[in-house]
């Protein structure tokens, strides 16, 4: 009798364990998903960088791009004016609105994420691009993900 107690007792200890393992899985889960959703994440930095990008407010476009990422394939920092004119070759003049801006995340590494974004024009063309947020102190910041020139 003493033997089936102690197997028992090593079943509901194991089973314990399990269900305090799935338990902290499906709470990971949910904090990955959401905390990519909620408040100051980059799902919503690069919904807002797009949106911006679409309204040609540059000013805040420039306010959500990581300073890091502004320089020249040279090496050469970038001005602010420079970065203007490169935002303005890629939207047009004047900036063409979207109709709707659909961002996915694809991959984290760290605290780097890679956001594939999926735009579509009311003139009726779509396109994609892929851009990288990263964390610069407690905030997120799209990296510039348009050439800018030497």
């Amino acid at each position: 009798m003493a033997k089936w107690k102690r197997v028992a007792l090593i079943i509901r200890v194991v089973a314990g364990l399990v269900l305090a393992g799935v338990l902290g899985f499906v709470i990971y889960q949910l904090y990955d998903f959401y905390s990519g959703r909620l408040g100051n994440s980059p799902v919503r930095v690069t919904q807002d960088y797009f949106e911006a990008l679409g309204r040609g407010d540059f000013e805040r476009v420039y306010e959500l791009t990581d300073p890091a990422s502004l320089y020249t394939l040279y090496g050469r920092r970038v001005t602010k004016e420079e970065v203007f004119s490169a935002l303005s070759r890629v939207t047009g003049s004047p900036p063409r609105q979207f109709n709707s801006i659909t961002v996915t995340r694809v991959a984290r590494h760290r605290d780097r994420y890679y956001m594939q974004v999926a735009l579509s024009a009311a003139s009726g063309g779509s396109t994609r691009y892929t851009v990288q947020v990263v964390r610069v102190g407690t905030l997120w910041r799209v990296s510039f993900p348009f050439g800018l020139a030497p």
